[in-house]
């Protein structure tokens, strides 16, 4: 078993990965909450996220939200802003988490609808 030592590390900041959940089926409800997580954590100034970034995110996201709350949700739009954040945080120090929620997201829909 690997030991890694962590004593000199400077992270700057963490996120635990538990709090976003998906255990294999998931309601719209539980989407829409899910996606408010990630909304909630993407807005949060820890992150240290671009203005920019976060704003765009923000509104697809609130997009996507919108679209899971319709009584004819839309799995390619919902889709669309999901992978569009992704893209939109690729790359960014500190975004790692974003990224894996934002891909279980997408997962998710393409299971429920």
């Amino acid at each position: 078993m690997a030991t890694f030592n962590m004593d000199n590390a400077k992270i700057k900041n963490a996120y635990m990965a538990d709090t976003i959940n998906f255990n294999g089926n998931v309601n719209q409800t539980e989407l829409e909450a899910e996606l408010e997580k990630v909304l909630k954590g993407i807005a949060d100034p820890k992150e240290d996220l671009p203005q920019g970034t976060v704003q765009t995110a923000e509104a697809n996201l609130k997009e996507a939200i919108t679209q899971v709350k319709s009584g004819k949700p839309d799995r390619n739009i919902i889709l669309d802003c999901i992978n569009n954040t992704k893209g939109l945080v690729e790359g960014i120090n500190n975004s790692s988490w974003i990224i894996k929620a934002l891909a279980d997201l997408a997962g998710a829909i393409k299971n429920l609808f």
